[in-house]
């Protein structure tokens, strides 16, 4: 949880997520998550809706790349790797899509913006930036970014 001395005018990350805290409910976050290749806004109803939410995008792009899939005991149905056969790399296929910006995007409580840049050992990597104080801090895990977001955000 390194402190970080980016700002946000400086940030620039492919892969960059804004998670919008709208509000708390009984202590969890409420909010939305937004994209810069899109203008959906994708609502999330507390912190584990978010991390999966947040999960499903970096499988969709394909980037960061994960390093190990999710293990279980029940019987469910077969992981489906995303199909990308013909098409072009995330990061190839970027300089064609139309980029939005949602650094100037605030939500009522908190502004995150996170830049995941690795998905390893089970977990994420990468910085988040507070955009409401142009601070900006490393994660090692997302329990680590939990943490930041929680200690960041203020009580309604």
């Amino acid at each position: 949880m390194k402190k970080m001395e980016k700002s946000l005018a400086e940030l620039y990350a492919i892969d960059l997520l804004g998670v919008l805290i709208m509000e708390r409910v009984d202590g969890d976050f409420r909010g939305e998550l937004i994209e810069q290749y899109s203008t959906k806004r994708v609502p999330f109803y507390g912190v584990l809706d978010l991390i999966k939410k947040m999960e499903m995008q970096y499988d969709a792009w394909d980037y960061p790349q994960t390093s190990s899939r999710d293990r279980s005991f029940r019987k469910r149905q077969k992981y489906v790797y995303p199909d990308r056969r013909g098409k072009k790399d995330f990061v190839d296929e970027v300089r064609t899509l139309t980029k939005h910006s949602i650094l100037e995007e605030r939500g009522k409580l908190a502004t995150f913006f996170v830049h995941t840049k690795f998905r390893q050992h089970c977990t994420w990597q990468g910085e988040v930036y507070i955009g409401e104080k142009e601070k900006a801090f490393s994660f090692q895990s997302v329990l680590a970014l939990l943490k930041i977001m929680e200690r960041e955000c203020p009580r309604e």
